[in-house]
């Protein structure tokens, strides 16, 4: 892949912006393949992260 072309389904969502994110996307094994989709949350070494994302949990359960 040249720098002058972009792979447009990075582009695409994974999931609806309401939604709980429920995917992320990981980098391909070998240059020019697409990115793999995998299911559930990346990890974060940020302990704050992990807050955060347990409030945003109890506001979305909340509504």
């Amino acid at each position: 892949m040249t720098s002058d072309t972009l792979n447009s389904t990075i582009l695409e969502p994974l999931f609806a912006p309401w939604a709980e994110p429920n995917a992320h996307r990981v980098r391909a094994e070998k240059t020019g393949d697409p990115a793999v989709i995998v299911q559930g949350r990346r990890a974060s070494p940020i302990d704050l992260v992990s807050n955060l994302r347990s409030a945003v949990g109890d506001w979305r359960e909340a509504f």
